[in-house]
């Protein structure tokens, strides 16, 4: 018991000890109440439903209310829903117009099917050349599939991809991609070529079982290839090499001689991708390789073209009636991605965004909801709708208008005063006039691009006549003069062709020429000429010398040497011109003079611009130097203050941020600046606003002045703490660094505006 005691007493000492000493492990146990067995399993939990907070029947959209916040919730779910379907739905049935054959509604978008509709026959060209490399011989020569993209070529990924899911799908191709980082040296580019291809076709995607298919042979030997063509019974190995420019040419020339010494035991054809041309590519390469290679070109659509025909798409009428983008915002999209090269997706999400923001920031987008003439009622529009209407400049246009016409008095003050009137007269009248006025239009354009095709031998890409017609411009430019021009000079076969292909298009009122031109060119084998041909020469130049002087006449080539049938075609080609520039007149007007243009009509560069190509250090200088344009604060404007009627530049007050006190102190500054200094600064600016507020408030005693110490004490801490921030927010936005040559100096790195 003694010894039992004893050492007892000994382990208790040694606790106390170990108490004392520093920098011992203190461990921490579990009561036994809390946790009674440690590797029983801990309690089941259990999935429970987040507690979501129901205010009303109407579910919360995405948008937030406009009309300074007055706008229903119904209204406000109503835009976000029209949103979606104009940039879903209505793309989606697009989509099924241009490639009905591989439309998936869960997919593909109509984007992605207009540039697969793009290079539709080029991909069935080289399907083609497939079929047939796989039954001919070339000689020995590896057969090869030159396609030529150009640079940045958004176009050709949708060739790679359609000739991806056409392979795939057949059940004796593979193909294969190799990129220039995965071929650095060529035992690399035969390793990758042999792991991607069988651990493909056995499903693997671990690179480690695909190099165990067979130990015996080395992992970039192609036996391993061959055995996999004979146990797969693969007809042929299609080989894909992106941006051959960037492969180095010696791992290529490698390639091509190990292939084509194993092209009788492997049937491999290769697919190049070339961003240049095809003469610099032969350039680099050696003879011995060329003869070993058996290529044919494939061009795929250039980058313009792709572009054209997503603009075209996205542009053009449909069945239902849409949101028009602006001349000035088109222009902006297309110059922004011919000057930078940017990809069609990114020309796209430009279009996109355009619409989200027509919808998002316009209250009255919701009188695009369709397409009942009883939609905008009392209950379906507001008071405020009807004020926003009559805000609008158009509206202001129209009211001028009416006001021209002494009949029109009553009417304009009903408009004006009634909203009930307002919103009749919009759901019936202007609504509908808008958007016909807007669909004939684009007919007019439709027309002349007609006329093009067979004035011209170029006709004008549908961008620049669609920017020229929602600018209004077009019914003055030389473009359609000199369309309407050319008109006059066609012969009778032409003419007949182009009035056959115009009277399809029933605003076109050209039909009753049809028959009499028929007619009249039946009875004559040539074809006619117009009178009007020789008129750019202005006929004949006739020279007279009486006595000393010399006189020129120019003779008229409508009288002179001309046939009656060509007076007669003459004539007839005179009234189809009067009747397609009666046409144009009528159709071509400008959109900005169309009542409620505001609203089918987005045009706004603002924000797109500010999305897409931002000016981040602009807006940040702003933010800080006139932080009242963002806050919208009246504390913070001091502009009056500047002595010029609120003109001037704002001054320093103490209600403004800490950060925006201290970098306009900052913009004073030279290139090194003193902290006490500028800590002497900005304490002088937060204390002046601070004494400002005590100046009203009086205090007399004793008691009131060791208030006031006590108080100046809390206002210097505090004063401190945000000298502190902002000196390290302007810090982090790299305005500031502490400089080497003095400890208590800073150093200015940036200048603002430059």
């Amino acid at each position: 018991m003694p010894n039992a005691l004893e050492e007892q007493a000994g382990e208790i000492n040694l606790i106390e000890k170990s108490y004392d000493t520093d920098g011992e492990a203190c461990y921490i146990f579990t009561p036994a109440h809390v946790y009674n067995d440690s590797t029983s399993r801990p309690p089941k939990r259990r999935k429970t439903k987040p507690k979501t907070k129901v205010t009303n029947d109407v579910e919360q959209p995405f948008f937030v209310p406009l009309l300074e916040g007055n706008e229903a919730p119904e209204k406000v779910k109503t835009r976000f829903e029209t949103y979606e379907f104009y940039c879903f739905e209505q793309q989606r049935k697009i989509e099924v117009q241009i490639h009905p054959s591989r439309f998936d509604m869960c997919t593909n978008t109509l984007w992605q099917a207009v540039l697969q509709n793009l290079n539709a026959s080029t991909v069935d060209d080289i399907i083609d050349f497939l079929d047939v490399g796989s039954r001919q011989s070339c000689g020995g020569r590896v057969p090869t599939g030159l396609i030529t993209a150009g640079t940045g070529n958004t176009a050709s990924y949708s060739i790679f991809e359609s000739l991806s899911e056409r392979i795939n799908a057949s059940a004796n191709r593979s193909l294969v991609e190799l990129s220039a980082a995965q071929s650095p040296n060529i035992k690399a580019a035969l390793r990758n070529l042999i792991r991607k291809l069988t651990a493909r076709a056995s499903g693997e995607a671990s690179e480690e079982k695909a190099d165990s298919v067979d130990q015996k042979y080395l992992n970039y030997d192609l036996q391993l290839l061959h055995d996999h063509v004979l146990k797969n019974n693969v007809s042929q190995v299609v080989l894909v090499m992106r941006s051959i420019e960037a492969f180095d040419v010696t791992t290529f020339s490698d390639l091509v001689g190990i292939l084509c010494s194993w092209l009788d035991r492997i049937p491999i054809i290769l697919i190049l991708e070339i961003e240049t041309s095809i003469d610099l590519f032969q350039e680099k390469l050696s003879r011995s390789t060329i003869r070993q290679l058996s290529g044919t070109v494939f061009e795929a659509e250039a980058l313009g073209d792709a572009l054209e025909l997503v603009f075209r798409t996205a542009t053009r009428k449909v069945d239902q009636s849409r949101l028009w983008i602006g001349a000035s915002l088109s222009k902006m999209l297309l110059d922004r991605q011919r000057d930078y090269t940017q990809s069609i997706p990114a020309f796209i999400d430009g279009l996109k965004y355009a619409h989200m923001s027509h919808f998002f920031a316009n209250p009255l987008s919701v009188l695009l909801a369709e397409t009942k003439r009883d939609c905008l009622t009392e209950r379906n529009l507001q008071a405020e709708h009807c004020e926003a209407i009559r805000n609008l400049p158009s509206f202001r246009s129209f009211i001028g208008g009416l006001l021209e016409d002494s009949k029109g008095y009553k009417k304009a003050r009903s408009l004006l005063e009634d909203d009930d009137t307002l919103r009749e007269y919009v759901a019936q009248e202007s609504l509908k006039h808008a958007r016909d006025s807007l669909d004939n239009l684009q007919t007019a354009l439709l027309v002349l691009e007609k006329i093009q095709t067979h004035v011209q031998n170029e006709k004008t890409a549908w961008s620049e006549s669609y920017i020229l017609g929602m600018s209004g411009n077009l019914i003055k430019s030389a473009l359609l003069k000199e369309t309407l021009l050319a008109i006059r000079k066609l012969p009778s076969d032409t003419m007949l062709a182009l009035l056959e292909t115009l009277s399809s298009i029933h605003l076109v009122n050209i039909s009753q020429h049809i028959k009499p031109l028929r007619n009249l060119a039946s009875k004559h084998s040539r074809p006619l000429r117009s009178s009007h041909e020789n008129s750019s020469s202005g006929g004949h130049l006739h020279t007279t010398i009486i006595g000393q002087k010399v006189s020129l006449a120019r003779s008229n080539p409508s009288t002179e040497n001309v046939s009656a049938p060509e007076k007669k075609y003459t004539s007839l080609v005179t009234s189809i011109f009067d009747t397609l520039v009666q046409f144009f007149n009528t159709y071509l007007i400008n959109p900005t003079d169309i009542f409620l243009h505001e609203v089918l009509i987005f045009d706004i560069k603002a924000p797109h611009r500010d999305a897409f190509t931002p000016k981040t250090r602009f807006v940040i200088e702003r933010a800080l130097a006139a932080p009242h344009d963002y806050l919208g604060c009246d504390c913070c404007d001091n502009r009056s203050r500047a002595g010029d009627g609120g003109r001037g530049e704002i001054s320093l007050s103490g209600t403004q941020p800490a950060t925006a006190i201290l970098y306009q102190l900052y913009l004073e500054s030279g290139t090194l600046i003193n902290i006490a200094d500028l800590w002497a600064a900005f304490g002088a600016v937060i204390r002046g606003s601070a004494d400002g507020g005590r100046e009203g408030g009086g205090g007399g005693g004793e008691g009131g002045e060791a208030g006031e110490e006590g108080e100046a004490g809390d206002i210097e801490r505090e004063t401190l703490a945000l000298f502190y921030r902002a000196l390290a927010e302007l810090r982090y936005l790299g305005l500031l660094k502490d400089s080497r040559r003095k400890t208590d100096h800073l150093t200015k790195l940036a200048w603002r505006g430059l």
